[in-house]
């Protein structure tokens, strides 16, 4: 996050897709919803947009924090942006 805060704070360096990802995919690995949240909003004021990794990141992250309805809000949002599509494999 530090380093992601640090681009944040300069002009000259802006956080991209990636960026976010890589952060949100480390508070995934500890269930570490309220910041995957946060940093989804963030996202979205920064002007970059959410993709299926950032959202199955905070899904993840939800799930692991025991947090199962903010993880079928965020699956709905996913919906609603048309990042889902079912199939009938699986």
């Amino acid at each position: 996050m530090n380093l992601l805060e640090t681009m944040l704070s300069k002009p000259s360096l802006s956080p991209d897709l990636v960026s976010f990802n890589s952060t949100m995919a480390s508070f995934q690995k500890d269930g570490q919803w309220e910041q995957s949240l946060g940093l989804l909003d963030l996202m979205c004021r920064e002007k970059v947009a959410p993709d299926v990794i950032s959202f199955s990141s905070a899904i993840t992250s939800c799930e692991k924090g025991g947090n199962w309805q903010y993880a079928l809000a965020l699956f709905e949002a996913m919906r609603k942006r048309d990042l889902v599509t079912l199939s009938g494999t699986f």
